[in-house]
């Protein structure tokens, strides 16, 4: 199951070789219910650092919000603004385990924190995967498995129910 990030706020463009002041943007993703009882839950993503080196500035954030905190109390999972890394892509695993359960929302929050040498082509995100392991998806959570449903989410889209051994094939 893949689910697009949707939000993206806080973009700048400006003519290089001066970007001027402090920038910041967002990447988030709509609200996604985590099961309950997955053995572990890892997000998967690439990135391309075209940033400032030094650890103190120009970070990248991967946060987390959840519906019981009215998805505006973001936790920061993963942070990376290592010069090592700039200008090649990596790959990165965060295990989201401990939001089992829960409805969250994930998003990517890069800031310069300063408003010196701003002038780099910036972050690229790529291979975005959220997976659950040992788990039967049940994204309403009223315990049939998401399979034998035809709205799972509740987006008015039906899904197919193909793939359910409680139903007949059509």
């Amino acid at each position: 199951r893949h689910t697009r990030l949707r939000t993206v706020t806080g973009v700048q463009t400006c003519a290089l070789p001066i970007c001027g002041g402090q920038n910041q943007g967002e990447a988030s993703s709509p609200a996604i219910p985590l099961p309950k009882n997955a053995g572990k839950i890892t997000f998967t993503f690439s990135h391309l650092l075209v940033i400032e080196g030094g650890t103190a500035f120009d970070q990248l954030n991967l946060q987390v919000a959840t519906a019981g905190g009215g998805y505006n109390d973001w936790a920061t999972v993963w942070s990376k603004s290592d010069p090592t890394l700039l200008g090649n892509w990596a790959s990165e695993a965060v295990d989201l385990s401990q939001f089992a359960g829960q409805k969250v929302r994930l998003r990517f929050f890069f800031n310069t924190i300063d408003a010196v040498a701003n002038d780099t082509a910036g972050v690229f995100i790529d291979d975005v995967v959220l997976t659950a392991t040992g788990a039967t998806l049940d994204a309403n959570g009223n315990g049939k498995a998401d399979t034998c449903e035809t709205d799972p989410d509740g987006d008015g889209i039906p899904s197919s129910k193909d793939n359910c051994w409680l139903d007949a094939n059509p």
